[in-house]
């Protein structure tokens, strides 16, 4: 199998009971060829110290931290900067992979040629208890996203040598969106906002994948973003509004899709 070379990008801000762990994941991989690029988004704890002890003693990881706390997303940017690899992947610093997530995931998208791809995942507990497993289909576009997201960013994928690097909250760059990016950093939706900018510039889905194989291991804490479902629908309103500009019927359909899958995830996932 050919193995291009993978950029990991793992922010990372007082995760000093989790950090390791989700290291050594790295470190068990099936597939070897990558880098891990751990941001230290100005930690108060032993992160840093962590992080730096095993990039000693293994050159593939590498760690820079960053002048003050400037979020996730700025980190994951930071991070991409400075990504040397054809593909670029995700991984939160308190979250963990299977063993053959790279490798499945790699094979998968050499075989078809795929630009993005995501898998299923198990959600965790922080003292690492199975909550449940979430199920992705195997092909999205850019409507379905609109309608719900499938995409746990610590499975996504994109590939960099064809697309080049892509940015979270490059669209604030876009005179036409009216939401500030502190926004969109308190509420989590950086992520969900680079997932539709890349099915909407390439709406092909056999080139935007999903493979349901659970590959990776979501650490949900209490109090996050996603448990306040009021506020988080706000800001999902917010990005068809404001961020896609969308008129208000197409809002409404896709809130209306968006609000039915939220309780088909919860009350039957």
């Amino acid at each position: 199998m050919i193995q291009p070379l993978i950029s990991i990008i793992t922010p990372a801000y007082n995760v000093e009971k989790y950090i390791g762990k989700t290291i050594e994941s790295v470190l068990n991989q099936s597939y070897v060829n990558w880098e891990m690029i751990i941001i230290d988004d100005h930690s108060k704890d032993g992160t840093w110290k962590i992080a730096s002890e095993y990039a000693s003693n293994d050159e593939r990881i590498k760690v820079i931290r960053t002048v003050e706390n400037g979020g996730a997303g700025v980190a994951r940017n930071t991070g991409i900067k400075q990504a040397s690899g054809d593909y670029i992947a995700f991984l939160d610093s308190d979250d963990l992979w299977a063993p053959t997530k790279l490798e499945v995931q790699i094979t998968r998208m050499l075989a078809i040629g795929a630009l993005f791809s995501f898998t299923a995942y198990h959600v965790i507990t922080a003292d690492d208890k199975h909550v449940k497993t979430i199920h992705v289909p195997s092909k999205v576009s850019y409507t379905d996203l609109l309608s719900g997201c499938d995409v746990g960013c610590l499975t996504a994928v994109y590939n960099a040598k064809e697309l080049g690097k892509l940015f979270f909250l490059d669209h604030l760059r876009n005179p036409d969106s009216t939401v500030p990016p502190e926004i969109l950093r308190k509420w989590g939706k950086e992520d969900y906002v680079l997932w539709l900018q890349i099915a909407k510039k390439n709406n092909n889905t056999d080139l935007f994948i999903g493979i349901d194989e659970p590959l990776a291991y979501y650490r949900k804490h209490g109090g996050g973003i996603s448990s306040n479902k009021t506020k988080a629908a706000k800001y999902q309103w917010m990005v068809y509004r404001n961020v896609e500009r969308l008129n208000l019927l197409k809002s409404s359909i896709y809130f209306i899709n968006y609000t039915i899958n939220g309780l088909v995830k919860h009350y039957w996932h």
